[in-house]
C-alpha cells in the first residue's frame, strides 16, 4: 500500500474509530486529542513525522515512538 493510502486509511479509520458520529465545534478538545494520540500510535516506530506549526511542542508527548522533527516560525 503507498504511504499516502496508508496515511488517508489510518486517519479515516481512526477519526471515525475515536469520534463516531460526534460534531465538531468550540468543544471537543478532549475528544481532538484522543483522536490525535490514536492515529499517531498506529504510525509504524521508528517513521519520521514532521511536526509544522508545532508552536511550543504540545503534541510531541504522543511522539515517543516516532522520529519527532518540529518545526514552527515566530
Amino acid at each position: 500500500m503507498a504511504l499516502k493510502q496508508f496515511a488517508k486509511k489510518v486517519l479515516v479509520g481512526a477519526f471515525n474509530g475515536v469520534c463516531g458520529d460526534k460534531v465538531a465545534g468550540l468543544d471537543n478538545e478532549k475528544t481532538r486529542l484522543a483522536w490525535l494520540e490514536s492515529t499517531l500510535l498506529k504510525i509504524p516506530r521508528g517513521s519520521r513525522l514532521l511536526d509544522t506549526g508545532a508552536g511550543e511542542l504540545a503534541q510531541k508527548k504522543f511522539c515517543a515512538h516516532l522520529n519527532y522533527v518540529a518545526q514552527d516560525f515566530g
